[in-house]
C-alpha cells in the first residue's frame, strides 16, 4: 500500500469517527525526503468548520496493509492527546 492509499484510507476514518473532521498529515508528507523514504508520517484530526485539532499527532506505521477502521482512529486519537 502506497501513502496515497493510506491517507485516502486514514481520511475516510477519520470522517466516520469525527464527523466533520479531515485529517491533517503533518512533516511535509507530500514534499519532504523524510516523508517519501522515512519510517512513519502522521497526521492530526482538524475540525474543518473551526479550524482546530482535535488531537495531537498520531504516527503512521506506512508498512502497514491492513485497514483503518473508526474504532482505530478513536483509540489512536485517545492515546495522543494522553
Amino acid at each position: 500500500m502506497n501513502r496515497a492509499d493510506i491517507r485516502r484510507k486514514v481520511n475516510e476514518a477519520v470522517a466516520a469517527a469525527y464527523p466533520g473532521c479531515v485529517a491533517e498529515f503533518q512533516g511535509g508528507v507530500e514534499r519532504s525526503r523524510m516523508a517519501t523514504r522515512g519510517p512513519t508520517f502522521g497526521f492530526r484530526v482538524k475540525d474543518v468548520k473551526t479550524g482546530r485539532y482535535r488531537s495531537n499527532v498520531v504516527w503512521v506505521n506506512p508498512d502497514f496493509v491492513g485497514t483503518w477502521p473508526a474504532d482505530w482512529v478513536r483509540r489512536a486519537v485517545e492515546e495522543s492527546n494522553g
